[in-house]
């Protein structure tokens, strides 16, 4: 290879990396973001999707700074969303047993579900060794 063919695979990586990672934190920030704001009658209104943009840049800087893997970053991605799935039908099935005046569709349900799917995810991927690898 020459030194531009070099370069360019370089630079390519590089902006892959970037794109990917802020990708990954929007994609996690978002629903959490919309979901508490619905979930605490919209005090954001507008701004959940300039904010979760704002999370997405500073998620992805701080990830290239600390020279983070992005393995990791992925397999936390898919495990939130993993999680997700399994804490709301948890919830929901909870709250179908005990009959409460809550809804299995409440915004709250499901922003306590996607919170707690964000720390399965975490403590999944990044304590100790990756459990998903």
């Amino acid at each position: 290879m020459t030194g531009f063919e070099v370069r360019l695979q370089t630079w390519f990586g590089a902006a892959v990396e970037v794109v990917y990672s802020f990708f990954a934190f929007v994609l996690v920030a978002f629903p959490f973001l919309a979901l508490g704001d619905d979930a605490f009658g919209e005090p954001l209104g507008l701004a959940v999707a300039p904010l979760a943009l704002f999370v997405g840049v500073v998620g992805m800087t701080a990830f290239r700074l600390q020279d983070r893997s992005f393995e990791h970053l992925g397999h936390f991605v898919v495990a939130a969303f993993g999680a997700g799935v399994v804490w709301v039908i948890v919830l929901t099935s909870t709250l179908y047993v005990t009959d409460l005046s809550i809804g299995p569709r409440d915004p709250l349900s499901l922003f306590v579900a996607w919170t707690l799917a964000l720390a399965t995810a975490g403590v999944l991927v990044y304590r100790g060794e990756d459990a998903l690898a």
